[in-house]
């Protein structure tokens, strides 16, 4: 039987290890600085390409923008799940072949809600 502070310290781990992939998404977004560089980079657009784009309208994005903001709230509820659907591929060790005990769920469903704000968030402040 393990003792109460080895317990505490494995406890600790595994909240790190979640923590630790709840938050990897965030660093797989590119900074104001790589998305700069990219755009500095970007070769002049042909005459075929302009003409093409001018086709389109000059209310193009917003076009754009405006029908993703239509999605119903269950939809885009569920493309957040989606996307975070590889951060909760932590393993429960204690208890590997059954469910997990309440705390754990708990915990897990509020780190869930916080890294969904999170995106929700950095979707809002692209948007304007």
């Amino acid at each position: 039987m393990k003792t109460p502070p080895q317990q505490d310290r494995e406890d600790r781990a595994v909240d790190a290890l979640v923590a630790a992939a709840l938050r990897q998404a965030e660093f797989n977004e590119p900074s104001d600085e790589e998305i700069q560089k990219f755009l500095a980079n970007v070769p002049p657009m042909s005459p075929e390409g302009k003409a093409a784009l001018d086709a389109l309208g000059p209310d193009i994005v917003q076009r754009i923008t405006q029908a993703s903001s239509r999605q119903s709230p269950s939809a885009r509820a569920t493309q957040a799940e989606e996307e975070l659907s590889p951060l909760y591929m932590a393993m429960n060790r204690k208890n590997a072949s059954g469910e997990m005990d309440a705390r754990t769920k708990e915990e897990l469903e509020k780190k869930r809600k916080e890294a969904l704000e999170r995106i929700k968030n950095r979707k809002k402040q692209r948007g304007k």
